[in-house]
């Protein structure tokens, strides 16, 4: 198991939560904690930590890429103890 702490961009589009926490579902991931704020620019900040299989955690990182709403993405891998 791993933990992982993602700082994302989204737009503006309400379908963009939606599509994140979707694809948190799908993947079968843990999340233990969510900061999500909305910017003067209308644009989504997210901080979001999350725990589950690494293969899982890569595959929903690879996921977020690929759509548009998510306009950065910084993963950062959190020590376990």
């Amino acid at each position: 198991m791993a933990r992982y702490q993602l700082q994302l961009l989204l737009s503006s589009q309400p379908e963009a939560l939606a599509k994140l926490f979707l694809l948190i579902r799908q993947g079968r991931l843990s999340l233990l904690e969510a900061n999500v704020k909305q910017e003067e620019s209308g644009v989504f900040r997210a901080e979001l930590l999350i725990d589950g299989r690494v293969e899982k955690i890569n595959w929903l990182i690879n996921k977020l890429m690929f759509y548009p709403y998510f306009k950065k993405i910084e993963p950062t891998p959190i020590e376990v103890s």
